[in-house]
This record gives C-alpha cells, sequence and structure tokens, in this order.
C-alpha cells in the first residue's frame, strides 16, 4: 500500500474531486429549472462555489501525482522559492476565494432569515435590496480581499533566495504559518455565529407561532421559509465539521509516525478532500 502521503491522499483527490464536481452540476442543473428569486441565486452562487472547489481538487490531485512520479517523496523533491508557487498551486488560491466567499454568501442568508422574522411584512422590499445582483456581485469581489494577507508572505520573500519549500506547495508554507493560523482559526470558529444566529432565529419563530397559536406569517409560505432556513442550518453544520471532525483525529495526543508525518504535510488537502466529499455525499 502506498504511503498516506503524498501518493495515496493524492491518488484520492480526483475521485473526491469527481464526486464533488458531479453533485454540484446535479444541483445547478436543477436550480435552473425553477423560477429563480434572490434567496436561490444566492443558493446558485454556492453550488458554483462548489463546483470550483471540486475542479480544484482535480488539480490538486494531478498536480501532486506528477510531483510525486517525478520525485518519488516530499523530501526528495524540488525546492522553490514560495512565490513560485502562486503560479504552479493554483488550486491554493481557489481554497482561500471560495472560503471567503462562502463566508459572505452565509452572512447573508443569516442576515435575511433575521430580517423575515423580525421585519416580517416588509421582508420582500428590504430583500429586493440586498439580493440584488450587484450586491452579490460586490460580495464576490470583496472575497478576494482574502488574496491580500495570503500573498503578503511569498511576495515578501520573494528576493529572498534562501528561503526554499518543496514543489508540493503545502499552504502552510506557501503563505506562511501566521496566515494559515489565523485563516484555520477563521474556518473552525466562523460557522458558529451563523449556527447561533439561525438558531435563535428558528426559536424566535418557534415562540411567535406558540403566542398566537399557530397563526405567524413570517412569509407567503411559512413551510416553504422553514425548509430555507433548515437548509442554511444544515450548511452552516456540515461548514463546523468539515474542519472540526479531521482535525479531532489528526489532533489527537497519540498518532502513529505515519498519521504525524500525515498532519505537518498532509492536513490542509485532507480537510479539503473530507469538506468536497461531505457536501457531496449530504446535498447541503
Amino acid at each position: 500500500m502506498p504511503p498516506l502521503w503524498p501518493d495515496l491522499i493524492f491518488r484520492l483527490l480526483p475521485g473526491v474531486g469527481l464526486l464533488s464536481t458531479c453533485a454540484a452540476l446535479t444541483f445547478l442543473v436543477a436550480l435552473r429549472r425553477v423560477q429563480m428569486d434572490g434567496f436561490l441565486a444566492v443558493i446558485y452562487v454556492q453550488r458554483v462555489l462548489d463546483l470550483l472547489l471540486g475542479l480544484s481538487l482535480f488539480y490538486a490531485g494531478f498536480h501532486g501525482i506528477h510531483l510525486s512520479v517525478q520525485y518519488g517523496s516530499e523530501q526528495d523533491a524540488h525546492q522553490m522559492p514560495p512565490i513560485q508557487c502562486l503560479f504552479t498551486a493554483l488550486h491554493l488560491h481557489i481554497w482561500v476565494y471560495t472560503d471567503s466567499a462562502q463566508l459572505l454568501l452565509l452572512t447573508l442568508l443569516c442576515v435575511d432569515q433575521f430580517i423575515s422574522v423580525a421585519w416580517t411584512k416588509r421582508h420582500k422590499e428590504f430583500s429586493e435590496y440586498y439580493f440584488h445582483p450587484g450586491v452579490l456581485a460586490v460580495l464576490l469581489v470583496c472575497a478576494s480581499g482574502a488574496f491580500v494577507p495570503a500573498w503578503h508572505a511569498p511576495i515578501r520573500l520573494a528576493d529572498n533566495g534562501t528561503v526554499q519549500i518543496s514543489s508540493f506547495c503545502e499552504m502552510p508554507e506557501t503563505f506562511g504559518q501566521h496566515f494559515y493560523g489565523i485563516y484555520l482559526l477563521v474556518r473552525e470558529l466562523a460557522p458558529v455565529p451563523a449556527i447561533g444566529a439561525l438558531s435563535a432565529t428558528a426559536f424566535a419563530v418557534l415562540t411567535l407561532q406558540l403566542i398566537q397559536r399557530g397563526r405567524f406569517k413570517w412569509s407567503d409560505n411559512n413551510c416553504q421559509s422553514a425548509k430555507c432556513l433548515l437548509l442554511i442550518l444544515c450548511r452552516s453544520l456540515l461548514l463546523l465539521a468539515a474542519v472540526h471532525l479531521p482535525l479531532a483525529t489528526l489532533r489527537r495526543p497519540r498518532l502513529s509516525h505515519e498519521l504525524l508525518e500525515f498532519r505537518e504535510h498532509g492536513q490542509e488537502v485532507a480537510l479539503r478532500a473530507f469538506h468536497a466529499a461531505l457536501f457531496a455525499m449530504t446535498g447541503a
């Protein structure tokens, strides 16, 4: 059996990428057949981001397979300055961008759910503003702001010939340990406020229904609105699980030598693969 890192994990990535891509395409085709409103437009963009993640895993897998065949192991891999990885490890840029965009869109959906309960009668009027295509375009452009801190370290070290990293271009080495530590912490914690806000919204709806004896209308279709709230809540929970479940395994105090090496070098790739597989299989 090939070693877990890098051979096995990179051989698995194209398969996970195919699963994620097919799942995202299926949902995109299905969404095109229904009448699109602002809420569904955001869901559609989220599926496009899922599609980008799947395609990035294809690239990451074949990029790793090519290097594994060429050099055999990471220890024997070609060494190069981090800035070169900005041009060869394109999947890293996609991962940073899709994470940032997903969090911004999730925030927008949480705000929408809160407004739908707090200002029930004016929700439709308000949603026409924040679900406007121009607003979504601005959010997607703002998501690219995550590249500024990500690219800071490799650009700063561009003229320092003594700093060399593996051509496998691991994210912590490419973007710097400081950036990666903060970046991973944000991914661990960001879904928590969303889950709290959605849970509070659901509790408010339940309370109002009890007070008004089931006659509280928080939309034209309460059942459909409840499904939308549940969909966003499930996606938030999966974003949390996609990071915490693999990390809980890799952060155990007693690990084999192989898993310790994998945690040091392959943690981010494993997180991406688990994330893509989890969302593809659950359909959230």
